[in-house]
């Protein structure tokens, strides 16, 4: 008996055999030094940021509801009123460069995009009128058949859903519009599965559900519950497996940014969660220009991208309110700490390039693939690490244009990009 509680005791301190949970964000104000787990207590300072306008959207896309970064291409799409089309668009000026029609898709309402290395997704799962749509709807699109330039047509594999813990309201009461908890605006494409990100009316959190990122009836799983206090309209994944948010407030006054960082498995919830207010959607006095109602983001390099503001054409209290489409570009880089799983060096030789794997945090990764691209936009594996948990050099001719990177399987199956330093 003795022998059992001193080992507890033991295992206890941040001597012993377990490790001490906390705070592990030196960015948060309770940071904890000592603590090597991360329970997800950290807390973060008020902070407001600016999103730097690039312009106006054309009026084509007034009402962009999914934007993705894609193989160097900037994509999106309309909600609801438009047809089955995506529309790429310049990064410079956001003019459209092309439109990909999808053949046997049609817009009933699209509220949503996302992305993983072969697939492009489309969300039709806007349902915030009833809440019993019993058609939702993910259209999944083979973006390598992709023509290299001009107009194409698609066609799309079919996902069809439905939440797990949905019930269809059997009542004769006429359902007042925004009043459901499921209708949903986001989601992503991430451990070959997708996850959706509810905008819930009732309560102002998020649902995160869980389904197959493959053709067929799918029952969408429930995983984990937020309180965002807002209503979310678009998500996104970083580079390094930072989950982001875009949202507006209950009174639909101020533009919000959710970031999630350092969690565990794939519980987005479960680990750094920091709120940033990113301006006002509407301005009626004043000389600060206003944001729009921020309705989707992409990231286009590490913590960088966009954000884009569909048009607003209505009337509130007896005022006109008319915006137009807007986008924004970000940077969050220093308002959350992100995961370090390892370093990549890459060093040149007469007639060879070395690529060499650092490990870090090597405890959550699984495997190791080095990629190459010859146009910065596709990258293929070319050659893996399976031993993690020591440094690793691989050697290859020297290519002319030839760019590398390396890709992190996590032991949750989430990938995270890592980028090299010379």
């Amino acid at each position: 008996m003795r022998f059992i509680a001193l080992w507890l005791l033991l295992c206890s301190t941040g001597n012993g055999l377990l490790a001490q949970t906390g705070c592990t964000d030196s960015l948060a104000l309770n940071y904890q030094p000592e603590a090597k787990i991360n329970d997800g207590s950290c807390m973060y300072a008020h902070q407001k940021i600016s999103l730097l306008r690039k312009g106006k959207l054309p009026s084509d896309v007034k009402e962009t509801s999914g934007l993705i970064f894609y193989r160097g291409e900037l994509w999106t799409i309309n909600d609801s009123g438009d047809g089955p089309l995506m529309y790429q668009t310049d990064t410079a000026t956001g003019a459209i460069i092309r439109k990909v029609f999808i053949k046997n898709a049609s817009n009933i309402d699209w509220e949503a995009v996302t992305s993983d290395e072969k697939y492009v997704y489309i969300g039709d799962f806007g349902n915030n009128i009833t809440g019993n749509r019993d058609d939702l709807t993910i259209y999944r699109v083979d973006f390598s058949l992709l023509k290299p330039s001009g107009d194409d047509t698609l066609n799309a594999d079919i996902i069809r859903f439905e939440y797990s813990d949905w019930e269809r309201s059997s009542s004769s009461k006429k359902i007042k519009v925004n009043s459901t908890r499921y209708d949903c605006e986001a989601f992503v494409a991430y451990a070959d599965s997708l996850h959706l990100f509810t905008k819930d009316w009732k309560t102002y959190h998020t649902r995160h559900y869980v389904l197959p990122a493959k053709p067929g009836y799918h029952k969408a799983e429930f995983v984990e519950e937020f309180n965002v206090n807002a209503l979310v309209t678009d998500a996104a994944i970083s580079p390094e497996g930072v989950l982001a948010f875009t949202a507006y407030s209950k009174n639909f006054r101020k533009a919000l940014i959710w970031l999630f960082s350092d969690y565990r498995d794939n519980l987005f919830f479960s680990g750094n969660k920091r709120r940033l207010e990113a301006g006002k959607t509407i301005r009626i006095t004043g000389r600060k220009k206003a944001i729009g109602q921020i309705e989707a983001i992409c990231f286009t390099h590490s913590m960088e991208g966009f954000t884009t503001s569909e048009g607003i054409d209505q009337k509130a209290a007896g005022i006109n309110i008319k915006t137009v489409p807007l986008w924004h570009e970000f940077n969050f880089k220093g308002l959350i700490s992100v995961p370090v799983y390892g370093e990549m060096k890459i060093s040149f030789q007469e007639d060879s390039v070395c690529v060499t794997w650092y490990p870090i945090k090597a405890e959550d990764v699984q495997h190791v693939w080095i990629q190459k691209s010859f146009n910065g936009k596709v990258f293929t594996d070319i050659a893996s690490i399976r031993n993690v948990h020591q440094s690793a050099t691989r050697s290859f001719l020297k290519e002319e244009n030839a760019a590398y990177r390396l890709k992190i399987i996590r032991k949750s199956g989430g990938v995270v990009f890592i980028y090299p330093k010379y």
